[in-house]
């Protein structure tokens, strides 16, 4: 269970460092609401990660909508603060210190954002903890971005 729920902070984590780095652009150049949306994302995506260095599972969990959802195969749905929040908990005691991603994708509109990335979590020793794929969904609710979905899907580990 606990895997399952570093899993789901992957997906979380690695968004957070992903939407940065994302080349975004249409048919007529760079489009200046995805560029705004970035922006405001990696705003959000900085506090993330500020609330994750000082092991706050509240802050963390106050990046998500109200209504956000946590979705990991095998677990049940966790939707809602108070579920996410323990969640959080959860990957701040296990011990995540570090991850690399990479951004396969990033893309919406009227206020809501989508990131595909694949992303890796370590240990403070460098040891990997989790690597697969993620989907996270943004959204923008009252001039701040919050996480409404993040899913995640962990590689099969051949150890």
């Amino acid at each position: 269970m606990l895997t399952k729920k570093l899993l789901l902070f992957a997906g979380a984590f690695a968004l957070a460092i992903s939407c940065k780095n994302s080349n975004i652009k249409n048919d007529s150049g760079f489009d200046s609401e995805l560029e705004t949306a970035r922006k405001g994302i990696d705003a959000s995506n900085q506090e993330w990660l500020t609330a994750l260095k000082k092991g706050d599972s509240i802050a963390l969990a106050d990046l998500y909508t109200k209504d956000g959802e946590i979705i990991t195969p095998g677990d049940p749905i966790r939707q809602g603060r108070e579920e996410i929040t323990k969640d959080m908990g959860e990957i701040v005691r296990y011990g995540v210190t570090d991850v690399t991603d990479t951004v396969v994708g990033f893309w919406g509109e009227n206020h809501v954002y989508t990131a595909e990335y694949i992303e890796t979590f370590f240990d403070s020793t460098g040891k990997i903890l989790a690597h697969g794929k993620s989907l996270c969904v943004w959204k923008e609710v009252e001039g701040k971005w919050k996480l409404f979905r993040d899913m995640f899907v962990p590689e099969k580990r051949q150890d």
